[in-house]
Order: structure tokens, then C-alpha cells, then sequence
């Protein structure tokens, strides 16, 4: 791997709280509110052996303490009064203790010579005794020092701070400033929050006071994290992880602000800012709003000030912080909170009798001190707080925040430079006269260039640029239908440094990494309006005295840049048009004014002459590149033209992009300008992105339109195809995005790993590589012999077949059916498939040997290959009923139980006759859709898994055709038959660590017996998420490699996204051992697995258990057909076609019925085979058991390829003996977070089996730390009592705040009233039951609160939601047959024209979104965003015109990709409302709010006045993920 990345980096979510007190008054009190905050969130915090991950508050600077020290050191104490007094707080290195007084003395002369007076010292003020073990042997030396800066301002003062904190990093690397400002200090440390006040006596001190008080505890997804890196920071505390990260940390580099040496994101977020107002001397509100900007869909209706100011941020500082974020966050006088663009943070505002506050939870207040509604924040809503000692505080809200920001930015020095940047291109230049600004030679006068009539053969030329024969199929298919084409099972090629046969491109040995658990994918179809491809060409605005010039694209895919074009520049212009999008040479045309001022371009030849060196021809591009921002180039052009011209072959374009900026990065290049990209080897989706992540502006592939315009079949039909290459393109590029959780194309950066690179390209390219080896793998010289190859191509001109990935799946098939059906046995197995993989290895284990040993073989009966209560480690990995037809499905299930192993079922829900059937050896996927989970499905199983994601399409969900959702899998789904079902790519209760632990927790009370698994694609980071899987709570770690089959995916998803298996596993079985948590988890994993040597191979790398899902499909009979998504299965496996007669009318040829019982013996004996042929390895080395081969890479032995890819990296073992032992000191043991939950359950259950049918429990002041309340009830009902004698039983929790999970998989007979308000998760897959979250009494008697969190009723299958107040984003989210009643009313005049309508909403957005059945009425504003991909249900919208709230604002709030219809209510609609209000009412009423009870009733009276509805309209089409 590449070394400057860690095995386990850091990763963290975490707690967040700002208190201001809105009197203006410093107190002690708000310093002790904000740790009391902390420990009511402890359970979002992470705990190793009692030592927590970390945790600090920022407090005003404790200015009456530094008074006395002054006084007691002789000074006056009224200096710590002055303008310019400044405290820095400091770590110095623990292991330095000797070396302190060197330290300090250095610090000090850095402090004098930047003109800071030191006054005083303090190094006595930690008391490290009180840490943990752990902690306290790494406890670093906490120095104090205060001081003056005499500068003319305080701005002056911040910054000449912020250049001595600047230097302190570059002088004294081992020291960590904790903080240095003239306004606030830092106390932080690893452990748990009630550790700040024993550790630090200053937080103890009645004298140390604070206006404005900001609180972090974290959760490290590092198990051994340090002091340094527990927040806040000098600006922030954050909640989440940013996916832009390493786009803002070049962004930030070519801005002059340096990141952190070794900064977390979080870090470096806050250096970003902190650069932004320092070094650019832009406002505090301003930064934030850079990096945190306005949806940009929002920004295009607001007033064109509000626009001219955004457009200039964007050109300022184009990479948006993108990922799941909520952020409190202070500078001087003013606090900010922001919550990241699509809500997948929650951050709440709320007020309390003294004070503001900022937090995660709103239950860290207590309901009685709640003065107002606390409310949480919308997607992408900031609010800011201004305070000042004896000055009230000020709230702004987002639209008061906007409007200061534009008179701030009226009044910026860089304002008037927002007018260069330009929207669109001139008409006067898209409008020239035909064929002027077609021609595109007139730009490369006096160069070479190569003409395509040199070589006739087109393919050759294809090839000698890298094409393959995928590439030319994908044109084909996108051509005819302008989308990407779906194929099923998996990627069945090499991988690139394994492949001699064809003349890869680099860009083909780097895969693409995707969001997973702690940064998720987003869904980019159901949630477009947040997506964006535009991008800025040219200068950037920082120089008011060099007035530059901007153009922003739609997208950065640029047509034309041919010199022989099919088509005419009026018919490119059209298409242009119609996809927002420009020419190549409109683009040059527009900064050349027509080519009146050529100095603003520089066209560079990107070729070389291979026998001349690639690494000399680089060198000289930079040259030439630096030169051309000398001239003053504002764009540069890296263009092959010249390749195969007198022995040129062109740079890889990847090379040159990444040689550039790294070149800049290192400040060899002192400002580099915007690059185009101009290559005939940018064949793909995957070659776009891959130039576009290295850091291109925009692309312009011409060797792509070419072929494009090769698929037509008449000259009419060019204009067509060329349109859907690029509707395809530009999709597929939001779609890429959408994986890695970014949903702006200006964040996207080098996220990528590679396979198999030389050290010296892995340099270049700064990414993750694996297998890396200075000696093996792909490198300057083999790039030169491709080269030389390439250029022969040309020279001979020979039509040649396009290199293509081998077919190994026919091949395996017939050998793997041939024992499943009796014919041959697992010794001609072996020898079989140990040929195919020798004649055509295509993964990294297929060059690998298991080692011979000389001693005796053990008799086959002796060796052991058992794991845990079943025989073999083999698993059938997940497939759903629906993908799968019911007869195969049965199959997989009947053969696990007959060998004894496990099989697990996919997310499709189970047959009911098969619930409970298989319990030991069954395992129920709990994923994105949901369909079917329910307590009775959690409770049928031994195991649960989470599925995070998939090898084979990692970072997407699943699309099941309608014609595939019979009435079987109907039920087995609980929805509609016919109706199209989605499994969102992510799920909507997992934005973080802590959301998973949550989860897991979840299934966890619902079931507690089951062991949790939690299923994770292979990708660059995958060892730090195993061990954040691990550290969540989970059993079983399931890793999932690329090679992996699949029902349906995107052919790009299988062969360009994730990484091998082998990779996988080493990596996440490494992580977890150097984090001491290996011995606590299972690790499984799958991976195109093919044999029982795979099998043991796997198990040496790091596995305890192996899946194998194309090898099932294959024992039951499957042909390798590649139509599983087509629903045309003519084996009957992956169809829901039962009889031929079924299939002839389907037109299904050779259609077979499966017939399960037959195929579940056939399955079995394939299943034994492996089972045979692992114990005959072992039996050849001399094991007995199978177990003991965990890890064991000196097994192996890379036997073939050495030259191609050096596999030492994957075979050294994992440390075992550096796991970190921890001091035998006193557990600490708390109350666990479930206690209320199981308490309720016990004393429910009892009561009810005294033959008392009615239990009522009553509790108050529940709070946060009381999670999934009511769950481990409603598991032992199941478990314990007939369906229909489970009593009824009804919790009543006044004045309570419950903890996340309220109710998760509720079933009937149990009700749930709260009076205060509810967290996220409430009623997520019930089944039954009612849950009431009613407003509670706070001290003055007034009613208060009533809102929820996130994702209320997510997969609900059937019962009553009610809420009084506001839901937090994405309630009733794939809500499939529960009745939701939402009862915050409108009662103030609506206005959409202000924009930020979430914010206003009391649905904070993304409402209904897949919902498939159940019934909702909506009394308030149901916020922007909702009813994406809804196929089924009704929501019921009341109406008030006398607030200006009618059905224009309705269709305002549909998300474009709703496709629903407004309709009047009939005589049944009104019934049904009045209904489901009734029942509402009747709750208030319980609940003595007879006056809302009233108005209720009223509008329910009004109903055919005042409601509409929303139902899918007709021929509701999905698009497929």
C-alpha cells in the first residue's frame, strides 16, 4: 500500500454542543452545562476498555485567572483586560520530558521573533493521574503561555496568531498547539467527558467563566486515538467526515493555506477556514458559507445579488465540504451551526431559560428548562448567534444571515472582480458563421498533427490508444440508448497488472473508491436537485490588480475538438444547447476573444518519443507548463494531436494531469491554471472521471465522439448518437459522484487506488496503491515498451479484434455442474479449475500456491474443518427472493441446512413457510429497501446483517422490475404486486460510525440472540471500517471483493469500482489485529470464489468463512447466460417465469423449470466437494484444523508473475504480537444504554403472564441515553407469546426526550405515548402498534417540543406514527403500509420567494421518498424534496389559502424526481382522513390539549375544502439505480 497512507487512518463522529448564553453574561455555569451535555451524549461517543476516544470543550479565555497570575507573578492583572492579550494552549511530546525546557525555549523565540510578548508560563495545570491507562502513558505536556500582540486591530492581532501557529508547525513538529487565540481557549484529552473538570483545574474554577462555550466528544473509528486529534479546534467542532477532503486540501494549497501535517479532515476543515479569514481576510461567516455553500439549486431562484455573490464564492473556493456534516463552530463574538447540503448530520437549535444551544441532541436540555420549540436544522441551513459580553444575543436566521453576508460581500475588495466570471459563452462567438468556429486546425498552426488516413484501420488505432472491445460495446450500447448498459453476475477479466495480452491504459489499473458507513453514498436519482457537474475555466479571483477571467460550464464534457468532424457546427451547436454544454473550440475561442489575444491559452504536446524517456518528456512539459503561466495562461491544453506523428505516442493524459499538480503542489509550478484534457485515450466513464479527480477542469475525448459517430446508421442518426453519448456521460458522471457521497463534480477529487504501480508512478499520483514494489509492476520503462508497441500498431495498420476480458464463467460452470450432478468428483474438480486458473489467472490469488510440505498426509477424517456450531466455513452469500425465483431460492436455503452451513437470504424479505424454518443455519439482510424486515423476520434467525454494500456494485442499491414483483414476492416484500420496488444505495438511518452502532444495537434488543454481521465492499480504506465495524458492536465483519457476482449492476460498476477480495481481507484482518479486535469478530468474506483452494487461500490472507453465491448458482444448473436482470432465465434460477407455458409467452427458448428438491441435493454435493477438497489441502500440509490457518500467509507463496505485480505486501503476516495490552486496572461499568428498554420488557412480560391481557407502564424524564425503548419488548412478544395472545401493553413517557430507536420494529398491542419530543429512528420497521410524540409541559406550563428526529417510520409495514411538531429530514422514507400523521399546522403567511424552505418546513425535507403503501396526512408544510420514487400509498396535504399555502407551493416541494399527481379528495378520501384525524384527536385530547384537539377537528370538518392528495401517477416509471 502506499506508504504515506495509514492501515487504520483516522476517521470520527462524534457529539457536538454550543451554549451561548443569550444575556450576554459569562458564567461558570455555561462551561458546566456544556460538559453535563456531553456526558448525556456519551452514548455517540467511542469507549475502549473505560478510556473514551477523546473529548474537549473551547471556552472564553479566563481572563480573571490569568488576572491573578499576572498579580501573583508581579505584573498588573488588568493586562489580561488589554485588546492585544492572547493565551495559547500547547502539547508538548510526552517521550520529551527532557528535552521540555528546549521545547518551550524554541516556542518562546518563535513567539519574540514573530512580535508576540510572551508574560507568563504555566505547565502545571494537567492533572494526567486522572486519565486512563492508556491515555496517561501517552499524556503530553499541557504548557500555558499569555501574552501580548500590539497590533493596530484584532484582525491584525488573529492573524499575526495565526502566522506564529503556522510557524510553530513548520519549527516544532512534535508540539501541538491546541489553541492560540486572543479570544478562546482549548481543553482537551482522550478520555470521557467527566474526566475535563478532574484533568484540568481550570474547568473546576467558580472563576473560569464563558459567554459562548463550544463541546466535542468523538468517536474514532481508530481504536487508539490520540489527545491531539479530540476536538474542538480552533474554529469548530464537527460531526461527521468530509468526502471532499482531499480536493479541499489541494484547493487549499493553491490558496496558500498549507493543511495540517497529518490533519484529520476535521482539521483540516478548520485550517481552511481559519486560511480563509487570515491569509484572505474574508469574515467568519463568509468562510463558513464558502465551504459550506447555499444548494445550489436554491441559489439559481434567489435575487441576482444573492447569485453574483454565490457565483463568486464558488470561483473563489470551488471544492464545497460534501459528506455528512453538522458543525458548531465560533470566532470572536458569533457561533454558527451548519448542517451539511443533504441533512445526513442532525444538528437541533433550541433555548433554554439562559441560553442558546447548538447540539446533536436536543435532549442534552431537559424539557421543563425548554423555553421555545427546539427545532433541527434543515439540509444545507446554517444559523448564526451573535453575542458580546453585556449584549443580548441576536439570532440570525438563515435569510438573516444572507443578507449580512451581502452586505458584506458589497463591501469585499474582491467584489468587483465577480462580474468576469462568465455564465454562458457570447452568442456573437456560438453564433459564427458556419465552419469558422468549426475549424479546429486553425488553433495548432505549425504543429503536427496525425492524420486519421494514415492508418486506414481503424482498429488498430483504437487499440494503440488503449481501446478495448469494452469500450467499443459500451459506445454501441450507449448510442442506440443513451444510457449505460446493466449487466448481471461479475467482472470475469484481469485485473490490469495481471493482463500481457492487451495495451492497458493507466487509468486501468486504479479503481474507483466509494462512500461506506461513515461517509455514505447518496442517491443521486431520487435526490438529483442537490447534484452538479459545473465547473469554473480560468484565472481565479484573488488579485483585484490582475483582473481575471471565468467561464462556468454545466458540465465539463466538451464536444467537437476534431479535425475532420461528421457533423455540421450547427448540428453540434443543437446539441450543445440541449445539454448545456460547449465545443472545444468555443471554449479556446471565448478566452482568445476570437483569437485576438492567444495569451490567455497554451496548447502543450502531450507525446513523447518512447526511446527519448518518458520522465525527461514530463520534466519539459512542466517546463513548458510553468513558462505558460509565466505569459499569463489562464487555460492549458494537454493535447495528443501529435501522437503517431514521426514516432510520438501519446503521455497517458492521466500522467500528465497528475505530473502537473503535483508539480504545483510542490511549488515547482507556482500557480497552476485550469487543464483541459484533449486525448484520443479517454475511451470511457471511468477515463473522464479518472482525469477529472487528478485535477482536470474539463475533458474534451475526441477519440469517444468519433466512435460515437461510428454507431450510426445514417447521417440522420448522428446528431442522435452523439446526444446520448453524452446524456450517458453526463449521467454516469452524477452517478460516480453519487457512490462516493459527493454530490457536486467541484469536490471530486483523487479518489481512487491502484493495483500494481511502481513506486515511482505511485508518487506521482498520490493515491493508495497495493502491491506496490520499486522493481515490479507498471513504471516508466514498461509505459516506454507500450509505447513502442502503440506506435507499431499505427505504422502497420492492420485490422486487429479489440482486446476483451475471457469468458471463465462458461468454463468453471461446466465443471462445477458436472460434480454437483454426480458426474466427476472434487479431485477432477480441483485439477479442472486449477487448470482454468493457471491458463488465465485474472485475480491476484490465482498467482499464488499454497506451500507443499514433506511430512505425511493426514487422513481426511482427521482434519477439521468446522467453524463454530456448523461444519465447513463456507457461506451462500445473500440473494433475495425476486432476483432469485422461488424454487432456486428454496434450494440454497435446503442445501445450507443439509451440509450444515450458512446461508444467507438477501434483502427480498422470506417466504413465510420459510420463517423459523432454517433458524441455525439462516441469516436475515437487514438493507437500504427494508422489504419485509419486521420483528417476526429479525427473530427467525440465528444471524442479521447489515448490508452496507456489495463487491459488485459498491456504493449502489438494487432495482427489482415490476414484472419481476409477483404476488409471492409481493408478500414476502410487504408491498403492491407489479410495482417497481428500489433499494437505496445507502441506508437512511447510517450516516456515521455512530449510526451503525446504533443499528446494531437495534438489532441487537430486537433479538439477542442473533449475531449481528455487517457486510462492507473492498475498498482503500476497508481496514479502517472493518475496525469501526468491529468497535460498533458487530459479530461478523463481511468484506466483499469487486470479482463478486450480482443480479443487476452497471457493467462500469463491475469492472471499475472496488477492489479485489484478497486486498479486502488482508487489510481488514491486519486493522483489526493491530487494533486488539480480531479475537472479537468473525471475518467473512466473498469474492468470485471458484474452489476450495480459493477457500483456504482466503483463509490463510485473514478469513474465518468464505461465501460463494455465482458457485450456488451454478450447482442448481445455471449456464452462465448473463441475463439474471432480464427476468428471462431460461433455467428458472434468476426468474419468476414457474412454467413453460409461462415462458413461451415471455418468448423464453429452452426454458427448464428448476426443481428444488433436486437441486438442493445437487447444490449439497457441490457444497461437499469443497468441503473435500479444503480437507485434502490440509491433509497435504498436515493440519488438522482448519481454524488454526487463520492468517497464516507463510501457507503461501507467489508462484507465477513476479515481473507483473509483487505480492509480498499481501503476504507478510499481521503483527499478532504488537496487539496493545492494556493495564489490569478497575473496568469502569455504567448503566447499559438498553436498561430501560429490557426493564420495560420484563416487568410487561411478567405482568402480562399473570393472565392480565392490559399492561400500562408509566415513566418520566426519559432522556437520550435511554435507546430503542419499547424494542426488546416487542422482540419477546414474538418470541414469546402466540400472535394472537400477546396482550396489549401501553407506555406512557411524559416529560421525556427517548434516545434513538423508539419503538424500531414495533409490533401490534403495543402503544407509545411521549410527552416531549423523540430522536431519530422512531417506529423504523413496525409492524403494528401506535407511537404518539405529543408536546410536553416545560417549567412555565407551556407546551413545548413534539418534533423528531430523522428517518421516522423508515420501511414502516404497518401501524400509527403521530407528531404533533416537525420531522427532522426523511420521515416515512420507503414507508410501505403505516399510517403517518403529521400535526404541526401553518399559521403564519408563507412566503417561497425567501427561499430556504426546509428551513421554514416542519418536514425538513426528502419526505416519502420510495414509499410503496400506507396512508399519511400532512397538517403543515411538508418541506422541499419529497415523494421521490414513490410507487404506492397516499398522503393526504392540508391546504391554507388564508396563509398563502395552496397547490403551486405544493408542486414546488415535489422533487424532480417525483412523479406524482395532486388530486381533489372523494367521498372514501374523506372518510380516510377524517379517520386517521380522529384518532389524532383522541390522542391530544388523552393529553388535555382540548384547544388543538379543537382546531383539528376543524380542519378535519374542512377536509374536502382544505386536503388534497398525493398519489403516484399513472405508468409511475423508476429509474433503475
Amino acid at each position: 500500500m502506499n506508504r504515506p497512507h495509514l492501515l487504520v487512518e483516522e476517521r470520527d463522529a462524534c457529539a457536538i454542543i454550543a451554549f451561548v448564553d443569550k444575556r450576554g453574561r459569562a458564567t461558570h455555569a455555561n462551561i458546566v452545562k456544556t460538559i453535563d451535555a456531553l456526558k448525556k451524549m456519551a452514548h455517540r461517543s467511542g469507549d475502549i476498555n473505560s478510556e473514551g476516544d477523546g473529548c474537549g470543550i473551547l471556552t472564553d479565555i479566563p481572563r480573571s485567572i490569568w488576572g491573578q497570575r499576572l498579580e501573583n507573578a508581579g505584573l498588573s492583572r488588568h493586562l489580561s483586560e488589554s485588546r492585544g492579550f492572547f493565551v495559547g494552549h500547547f502539547f508538548l511530546p510526552a517521550d520529551a520530558a527532557e528535552q521540555a525546557g528546549d521545547l518551550k525555549e524554541r516556542l518562546r523565540a518563535i513567539l519574540t521573533a514573530s512580535g508576540a510578548e510572551t508574560l507568563l508560563e504555566v505547565d502545571d495545570q494537567m492533572h494526567a493521574a486522572e486519565l486512563g491507562p492508556m491515555a496517561r502513558t501517552e499524556a503530553p505536556l499541557f504548557l500555558q503561555i499569555c501574552g501580548l500582540v500590539r497590533d493596530d486591530n484584532r484582525q491584525e492581532g488573529g492573524k499575526r496568531l495565526f502566522n506564529i501557529q503556522m510557524e510553530l508547525e513548520r519549527a516544532l513538529p512534535d508540539a501541538h498547539v491546541c489553541s492560540l487565540s486572543l479570544d478562546s481557549v482549548i481543553y482537551k484529552l482522550r478520555g470521557t467527558p467527566d474526566l475535563l473538570i478532574r484533568v484540568y483545574p481550570d474547568l473546576q474554577n467558580p472563576d473560569s467563566k464563558s459567554l459562548i462555550t463550544l463541546g466535542h466528544s468523538r468517536y474514532s473509528t481508530n481504536t487508539l486515538p490520540t489527545a491531539h486529534r479530540a476536538q474542538p479546534f480552533s474554529l469548530l467542532g464537527h460531526n461527521g467526515e468530509i468526502n471532499t477532503i482531499e480536493k479541499l486540501r489541494s484547493s487549499a494549497r493553491a490558496l496558500g493555506i498549507m493543511p495540517t501535517p497529518g490533519g484529520s479532515d476535521s482539521q483540516d476543515l478548520n485550517r481552511i477556514l481559519e486560511g480563509l479569514i487570515h491569509v484572505h481576510g474574508f469574515e467568519f461567516m463568509e468562510a463558513l458559507e464558502m465551504v459550506f455553500p447555499a444548494i445550489h439549486t436554491e441559489v439559481e431562484r434567489m435575487p441576482a445579488d444573492l447569485r453574483r455573490m454565490y457565483g463568486f464564492y464558488r470561483w473563489f473556493f470551488a471544492p464545497s465540504a460534501q459528506g455528512p456534516a453538522a458543525v458548531v463552530s465560533r470566532f470572536g463574538d458569533m457561533c454558527m451551526g451548519s448542517v451539511d447540503a443533504l441533512g445526513l448530520r442532525p444538528l437541533w437549535f433550541g433555548e433554554s431559560d439562559y441560553d442558546y444551544f447548538l447540539s446533536s441532541e436536543k435532549g442534552v436540555v431537559d424539557l421543563q428548562s425548554t423555553i421555545h420549540d427546539p427545532r433541527p436544522l434543515a439540509p444545507g441551513e446554517k444559523i448564526a448567534i451573535i453575542s458580546g459580553a453585556g449584549k443580548r444575543g441576536e439570532v440570525l436566521d438563515y435569510c438573516a444571515l444572507q443578507e449580512r453576508l451581502k452586505r458584506l460581500f458589497e463591501q469585499g475588495r474582491l467584489t468587483p472582480l465577480a462580474d468576469n466570471l462568465h455564465r454562458k459563452i457570447p452568442e456573437s462567438i456560438l453564433n459564427c458563421p458556419e465552419g469558422a468556429c468549426h475549424e479546429l486546425r486553425r488553433f495548432f498552426r505549425d504543429r503536427p498533427v496525425f492524420d486519421d488516413g494514415d492508418c486506414p484501420a481503424v482498429s488498430a488505432l483504437l487499440a494503440a490508444f488503449g481501446w478495448h472491445k469494452y469500450d467499443q460495446n459500451m459506445r454501441k450500447h450507449v448510442a442506440a440508448t443513451g444510457k449505460g448498459p446493466i449487466g448481471s453476475m461479475g467482472h470475469q477479466g484481469p485485473l490490469s497488472c495481471m493482463d500481457d495480452e492487451s495495451l492497458s491504459n493507466v487509468s486501468d489499473y486504479f479503481k474507483e473508491n466509494v462512500a461506506v458507513v461513515t461517509n455514505p453514498a447518496i442517491d443521486r436519482e431520487r435526490e438529483a436537485e442537490h447534484f452538479s457537474t459545473a465547473v469554473i475555466l480560468g484565472d481565479r479571483p484573488d488579485n483585484p490588480d490582475r483582473p481575471p477571467v471565468g467561464l462556468r460550464l454545466n458540465t465539463p464534457i466538451l464536444l467537437g475538438g476534431e479535425f475532420s468532424p461528421a457533423l455540421s457546427s450547427l448540428d453540434i451547436l443543437s446539441v450543445c444547447r440541449e445539454h448545456g454544454t460547449h465545443t472545444l473550440e468555443q471554449v479556446l475561442d471565448f478566452f482568445t476573444a476570437q483569437q485576438r489575444d492567444p495569451s490567455r491559452i497554451a496548447i502543450l504536446d502531450a507525446t513523447y518519443v518512447p526511446d527519448q524517456g518518458l520522465a525527461s518528456r514530463l520534466d519539459e512539459l512542466e517546463d513548458e507548463a510553468s513558462q505558460a503561466v509565466g505569459r499569463g495562461a489562464a487555460i492549458l491544453v494537454l493535447d495528443d494531436s501529435a501522437s503517431f506523428v514521426d514516432g510520438r505516442v501519446y503521455i497517458d493524459p492521466g500522467l500528465t494531469t497528475a505530473w502537473l499538480h503535483r508539480a504545483a503542489e510542490t511549488g515547482r509550478i507556482p500557480r497552476l491554471p485550469s487543464i483541459i484534457v484533449r486525448s484520443g485515450a479517454i475511451r470511457n466513464l471511468h477515463d473522464i472521471m479518472f482525469v477529472l479527480g487528478l485535477g482536470a477542469a474539463a475533458v474534451n475525448p475526441y477519440m469517444l465522439w468519433k466512435q460515437a459517430y461510428a454507431q450510426a446508421e445514417s447521417a440522420e442518426g448522428l446528431q442522435r448518437t452523439l446526444s446520448n453519448t453524452l446524456t450517458a456521460l453526463q449521467t454516469g458522471v452524477e452517478k460516480i459522484m453519487s457512490t462516493m457521497g459527493i454530490h457536486e463534480l467541484c469536490g471530486y477529487g483523487r479518489i481512487f487506488s491502484s493495483i500494481g504501480l511502481k513506486r515511482e508512478l505511485e508518487e506521482v499520483f498520490g493515491c493508495a496503491n497495493f502491491c506496490s514494489s520499486s522493481s515490479a509492476g507498471l513504471g516508466y520503462a514498461e509505459l516506454e515498451a507500450q509505447g513502442r508497441k502503440r506506435a507499431e500498431l499505427v505504422l502497420q495498420g492492420l485490422e486487429r479484434k479489440l482486446a476483451g476480458d475471457p469468458r471463465r464463467n462458461a468454463r468453471t460452470g461446466k465443471i462445477l455442474r458436472s460434480v454437483a450432478v454426480g458426474k466427476t468428483g472434487y479431485l477432477q474438480m480441483a485439477e479442472a479449475l486449477d487448470e482454468v486458473d493457471r491458463d488465465n489467472p485474472v485475480g491476484l490469488r490465482h498467482l499464488l500456491d499454497i506451500t507443499t510440505r514433506d511430512t505425511a498426509p493426514l487422513p481426511l477424517e482427521n482434519v477439521d474443518i468446522s467453524i463454530g456450531r456448523h461444519s465447513m466455513p463456507l457461506l451462500i452469500c445473500a440473494m433475495s427472493f425476486g432476483s432469485q425465483g422461488e424454487s432456486s431460492f428454496r434450494a440454497y436455503a435446503e442445501a445450507a441446512r443439509k451440509t450444515n452451513i450458512v446461508c444467507m437470504n438477501g434483502e427480498g424479505g422470506e417466504i413465510p413457510d420459510m420463517l423459523g424454518k432454517y433458524r441455525e443455519n439462516r441469516g436475515q439482510q437487514v438493507a437500504s429497501g427494508r422489504f419485509g424486515v419486521s420483528m417476526e423476520l429479525l427473530n427467525s434467525a440465528r444471524y442479521l446483517e447489515i448490508k452496507v454494500g456489495q463487491g459488485a456494485k459498491p456504493g449502489e442499491g438494487g432495482h427489482l422490475p415490476g414484472s419481476k414483483v409477483t404476488e409471492m414476492v409481493a408478500q414476502a416484500r410487504h408491498c403492491k404486486p407489479g410495482i417497481a420496488l428500489i433499494s437505496p444505495s445507502n441506508h437512511h438511518d447510517i450516516y456515521s460510525i455512530e449510526d451503525l452502532c446504533q443499528i446494531i444495537t437495534e438489532l441487537k434488543t430486537a433479538n439477542p440472540e442473533a449475531r449481528i454481521s455487517v457486510k462492507i465492499p473492498v475498498t482503500s480504506g476497508v481496514a479502517t471500517i472493518a475496525v469501526g465495524v468491529a468497535k460498533a458492536g458487530a459479530h461478523i465483519v463481511n468484506i466483499s471483493g469487486f470479482e463478486g457476482g450480482t443480479g443487476a449492476a452497471r457493467e462500469h460498476a463491475k469492472k471499475y469500482v472496488g477492489l479485489p477480495v484478497e486486498i479486502g481481507v488482508t487489510q481488514a484482518h491486519r486493522g483489526l489485529v493491530e487494533a486488539g479486535l480480531r479475537n472479537q469478530v468473525e471475518l467473512w468474506c466473498d469474492g468470485g470464489v471458484r474452489s476450495g483452494a480459493d477457500v483456504v487461500k482466503l483463509i490463510c490472507l485473514g478469513a474465518d468463512r468464505v461465501g460463494v453465491g455465482t458457485v450456488a448458482l451454478m450447482g442448481v444448473g445455471c449456464i452462465s447466460c448473463e441475463q439474471c436482470h432480464l427476468d428471462i432465465c431460461p433455467r428458472g434460477i434468476s426468474t419468476q417465469i414457474r412454467t413453460v407455458e409461462e415462458a413461451k409467452a415471455r418468448g423464453v427458448k429452452l426454458f427448464k423449470p428448476l426443481q428444488s428438491e433436486v437441486e438442493a441435493e445437487n447444490l449439497a454435493r457441490l457444497l461437499r466437494a469443497f468441503g473435500d477438497q479444503i480437507r485434502h489441502i490440509l491433509a497435504g500440509l498436515g493440519e488438522r484444523r482448519l481454524a488454526d490457518l487463520v492468517g497464516r500467509t507463510d501457507l503461501l507463496v507467489q508462484a507465477r508473475g513476479h515481473d507483473q505485480v509483487d505480492l509480498t505486501d499481501l503476504l507478510v503476516p499481521a503483527p499478532m504480537d504488537s496487539v496493545k495490552s492494556y493495564c489490569p486496572v478497575p473496568r469502569i461499568v455504567r448503566r447499559p444504554l438498553d436498561n430501560l428498554t429490557r426493564l420495560i420488557s420484563d416487568m410487561a412480560i411478567s405482568t402480562l403472564g399473570q393472565e392480565c391481557g392490559f399492561v400500562q407502564y408509566k415513566e418520566e424524564n426519559v432522556r437520550s441515553v435511554d435507546r430503542a425503548v419499547g424494542t426488546y419488548l416487542a422482540g419477546a412478544m414474538v418470541r414469546e407469546r402466540a400472535a394472537d395472545d400477546r396482550g396489549k401493553v401501553e407506555l406512557l413517557l411524559t416529560s421525556s426526550v427517548p434516545g434513538n430507536g423508539l419503538c424500531a420494529f414495533n409490533i401490534d398491542g403495543i402503544g407509545t405515548v411521549v410527552e416531549g419530543g423523540g430522536q431519530d429512528g422512531i417506529a423504523k420497521g413496525a409492524r403494528g402498534g401506535e407511537v404518539c410524540i405529543l408536546k410536553g409541559v416545560n417549567i412555565l406550563g407551556q407546551r413545548v417540543d413534539g418534533s423528531v428526529g430523522k428517518s421516522l417510520a423508515y420501511g414502516a409495514l404497518s401501524g400509527t406514527i403521530m407528531v404533533q411538531n416537525q420531522a427532522d429530514s426523511r420521515a416515512c422514507v420507503r414507508m410501505s403500509g403505516a399510517d403517518a400523521i403529521f400535526g404541526g399546522r401553518i399559521t403564519a403567511p408563507v412566503d417561497d420567494e425567501l427561499g430556504n424552505i426546509a428551513s421554514r418546513a416542519h418536514l425538513k425535507g426528502f419526505a416519502f421518498e420510495y414509499m410503496t403503501g400506507g396512508r399519511a396526512v400532512v397538517l403543515g408544510d411538508p418541506g422541499p424534496w419529497m415523494c421521490a420514487g414513490m410507487t404506492g400509498g397516499v398522503i393526504y396535504q392540508c391546504l391554507y389559502p388564508e396563509w398563502n399555502f395552496g397547490r403551486e407551493n405544493l408542486q414546488r416541494r415535489f422533487s424532480s424526481g417525483a412523479h406524482v399527481v395532486i388530486k381533489n379528495l372523494d367521498e372514501d378520501d374523506i372518510a380516510q382522513v377524517r379517520e386517521l384525524l380522529d384518532k389524532y384527536v383522541g390522542t391530544l385530547e388523552q393529553s388535555f390539549q382540548n384547544d388543538e384537539a379543537r382546531i383539528v377537528r376543524g380542519l378535519a370538518d374542512e377536509a374536502q375544502a382544505r386536503f388534497v392528495k398525493i398519489v403516484p401517477g399513472r405508468g409511475t416509471g423508476i429509474k433503475p439505480e
